[in-house]
């Protein structure tokens, strides 16, 4: 049975999207999910399910939040080893600490000219590399103050949602050990 990760965008942030995430870990299994996780309160869930489509997994998750929480946040589904792969794909960040390189997830293939495009806007040592439907950015100064970050947000699709490496990371070990 397939495991995976469910990405969710803007939940548990700045007082908005409130999903109390035992509440969801205990709804889930009513759509079929089974040994259910959460990390961190941001929209990490990680669990088994026997659903093969990436798409049709995240719009249950929606759904199912929807129903139970009364909003619906964009979900990205992403299998464990779909996730390997998209790390292993990740250039060395050399000295940037892990929790300032940030990879821009989406559910389908990002432009091939996306880090063209957003190129002029990187003035604080950002680099971006194109990977597998992810935008990798490395920022050294962090991305929060970054010129890069509002172009960001306006350019990608809707349904992209941003993790650092070290959340990455935790992910792909929970998922390996479970």
């Amino acid at each position: 049975m397939p495991r995976w990760l469910i990405l969710l965008r803007g939940v548990n942030v700045g007082g908005k999207g409130k999903l109390p995430m035992a509440e969801l870990r205990a709804a889930l299994p009513q759509i079929g999910a089974q040994t259910v996780r959460s990390y961190i309160q941001s929209g990490n869930l990680l669990f088994d399910h026997t659903e093969t489509d990436a798409a049709t997994l995240a719009h249950r998750v929606t759904e199912l939040i929807q129903t139970h929480f009364g909003f619906a946040p964009s979900a990205l589904a992403l299998r464990s080893d779909d996730l390997d792969s998209l790390l292993a794909a990740l250039p060395d960040p050399g000295p940037i600490p892990p929790n300032q390189v940030y990879l821009y997830l989406s559910d389908r293939a990002l432009p091939a000219d996306l880090p063209a495009t957003l190129a002029r806007f990187c003035t604080a040592g950002e680099t971006l590399h194109l990977l597998p439907r992810a935008l990798a950015v490395l920022a050294p100064n962090g991305i929060g103050r970054s010129k890069l970050a509002g172009p960001l947000e306006r350019t990608l699709p809707a349904a992209t949602t941003a993790r650092n490496l070290n959340t990455l990371r935790k992910l792909q070990s929970l998922a390996q050990s479970s």
